[in-house]
């Protein structure tokens, strides 16, 4: 066996990418409890994208607050805890495995492979994580929350494949190619693997750095399981 660990991003690769109507949506609720025009409240919230994967602001709580300095306002701790809620709700609801996909990674493993996860996300992903199924099945999750280096930089590569015992030849990674991941990966020494689920490509969805990297494309991880006839 050539490689002998395939590491996977979790947003619209083992679970679905959520619509931006949906995440609008949910800041939207958020605001209101705040007593923060919507527009503005969201504007804030994806503007922050980047503090919050790299882990400055630990959690939902910071967040709201971060933002709430910058507008001036000073809602009660009723209202915070009310909108954190709203937040830990909709992002626990987003946290589940695509059809079949635990099978799947059992198969794997019992093939052989030591399986992993690379994710740029904030806290409340990875407390949802934890109590996901997932999270039982794959040997080591990195997120860049955690360790405050996101994709594309091949540090948080290196860490997966330090903790997976590979070398970075002998990784696979799986991902739907948002952050520039793939060429990320690429430039890390490993094998990039494009996911692009029919269902999703018209979907409206929340999509950072979309990677151009030409390589290998599939439609389910299932066709991991003969990974060796596909790479040829």
């Amino acid at each position: 066996m050539r490689h002998k660990a395939i590491i996977f991003d979790l947003y619209g690769t083992l679970i679905d990418n959520f619509s931006i109507k949906e995440y609008s949506n949910m800041l939207s609720d958020m605001s209101r409890i705040l007593g923060i025009e919507p527009g503005e409240f969201i504007k804030e919230w994806l503007d922050s994208f980047e503090i919050r994967m790299l882990g400055r602001l630990k959690g939902p709580e910071e967040n709201i607050e971060y933002i709430c300095n910058k507008k001036g306002k000073k809602p009660d701790r009723k209202q915070i805890k009310e909108a954190v809620k709203i937040r830990f709700h909709f992002n626990g609801d987003t946290i589940k495995p695509r059809k079949n996909y635990i099978r799947t990674l059992n198969r794997l493993i019992e093939l052989g492979y030591k399986l992993g996860l690379i994710s740029d996300c904030s806290y409340e992903t990875v407390r949802s994580w934890r109590k996901s199924k997932l999270c039982k099945i794959l040997s080591c999750a990195i997120f860049s929350s955690e360790i405050g280096i996101k994709k594309p930089d091949i540090r948080i590569y290196q860490i997966a494949c330090e903790r997976l015992n590979v070398k970075p030849e002998q990784c696979i990674y799986v991902g739907d190619g948002c952050s520039n991941e793939l060429t990320g990966a690429a430039n890390a020494g490993m094998t990039p693997i494009k996911i692009q689920v029919p269902y999703e490509i018209k979907d409206d969805t929340y999509k950072i750095g979309e990677d151009k990297l030409e390589c290998r494309t599939i439609k389910n991880i299932n066709e991991l399981l003969n990974l060796e006839s596909i790479l040829g």
